[in-house]
């Protein structure tokens, strides 16, 4: 599911990945 979720959002709303990630990659 992760694998298949990378390149689901990466390429058209990488920022989708950011938004569920923001707890995990906090910049």
């Amino acid at each position: 599911m992760g694998r298949v979720e990378l390149p689901r959002i990466a390429p058209y709303a990488p920022q989708a990945h950011v938004s569920t990630s923001s707890t995990t990659s906090a910049p």
